[in-house]
């Protein structure tokens, strides 16, 4: 499902899940805003690099 005009999208992860032959597994999320060609777009990122495990 992709985000839709005036969603809002939070993911506080470096891997989403994705469905494979035998199963899920984990692929890495790009972090990151693509180039908006029409209207605005309003992005805010926090990277916590001391976060514990």
């Amino acid at each position: 499902m992709k985000p839709q005009k005036g969603d809002l999208v939070l993911f506080a992860t470096n891997f989403r899940p994705e469905e494979g032959r035998i199963g899920y597994f984990r692929v890495n999320m790009k972090h990151g805003v693509s180039e908006v060609t029409a209207g605005e777009r309003h992005a805010l990122g926090i990277i916590f690099h001391d976060a514990e495990r």
